[in-house]
């Protein structure tokens, strides 16, 4: 059926060409003839639709099936182990058909859930910067909507940087991210912590949360989803493969699900990871498959 919609969609543009000249205008041809390919284009679009839907329950069935092996063989990682090994091991969690990366090819972009689907006036959380705003920059542009977007790291970024933030209605801060206990401990260099931060802009929720903090990421996500739960996190990780593995089953422990993993360029041991949270599945259009990372 989907085949059959497909060729009545290329038959109707070109029959478009065909009929052209039997009409008083090439105006008069199109108004006549368009409508019919508009139709065609529907029947294809829900076709595909049915044939996702179907095709994503055999695929969530397979998942499934792999879980217990999956678990067993993720849980028994160990560091003596290639990185090879470990990624092999990884599997996406749920689908997003809007998934897409922001930001260009280099390490400045990200893959991101439909980001059309975020909300106005939404909260985005931006961990290390260091003068790279090339997703902030194309997200804002992107989606055109109001929102409020903070931005952390440890060094005082360029006052062209400062400048860019500000046009895109962004507030930099400068600090040393880390824990409570961190930043409370003797001779730390901890200067912030996200909960301060999130406390001084008196904010009840965060849409999105990048985090790119070279390493840091271990203790201070784990200590930040104990009392928010961002809609969208999307974090690169720095250690080695307990560490990494450990981090991805807390992320996964307060109700996230793996939807984009990409490895670093050149550094095995940095991988960009992409979860969302089960309460903006339904939202942003996300088809869950099995959960192994806990």
């Amino acid at each position: 059926m989907m085949y059959t919609n497909i060729f009545c969609f290329l038959a109707g543009v070109l029959l478009t060409f065909v009929l052209l000249p039997l009409f008083d205008s090439p105006i008069q041809s199109i108004r006549a003839i368009v409508p019919l390919i508009v139709q065609d284009s529907a029947n294809f679009s829900d076709e595909i639709n049915l044939d996702f839907k179907e095709n994503s329950e055999i695929a969530q069935r397979i998942h499934q099936e792999q879980l217990p092996q999956r678990k067993t063989l993720w849980s028994g990682l160990n560091d003596g182990q290639k990185w090879t090994q470990f990624y092999d091991l990884i599997s996406l969690e749920a689908i997003c058909i809007g998934k897409v990366r922001i930001g260009g090819m280099n390490d400045g972009g990200k893959w991101i859930c439909s980001p059309w689907r975020l909300p106005d006036n939404c909260v985005f959380y931006s961990l290390g910067i260091n003068n790279n705003i090339q997703f902030e920059e194309s997200l804002h542009q992107l989606i055109n909507k109001k929102w409020d977007l903070i931005g952390v790291d440890q060094f005082t970024q360029y006052e062209a940087t400062k400048a860019r933030y500000i046009q895109i209605n962004g507030k930099l801060f400068v600090g040393k991210i880390g824990t409570k206990a961190e930043k409370e401990s003797v001779g730390s260099n901890v200067t912030l912590t996200l909960e301060e931060v999130y406390k001084l802009n008196k904010h009840t929720k965060i849409d999105l949360l990048k985090m790119d903090i070279e390493g840091a990421e271990k203790t201070v996500l784990p200590e930040l989803l104990n009392f928010v739960k961002p809609c969208q996190i999307l974090v690169e990780t720095h250690d080695n493969k307990v560490a990494t593995r450990t981090l991805l089953a807390q992320i996964s422990k307060q109700g996230y699900w793996l939807y984009s993993w990409e490895v670093n360029e050149g550094d095995l041991q940095a991988c960009e990871y992409s979860f969302i949270h089960e309460s903006c599945v339904e939202k942003f259009g996300v088809w869950r498959l099995a959960r192994y990372l806990s």
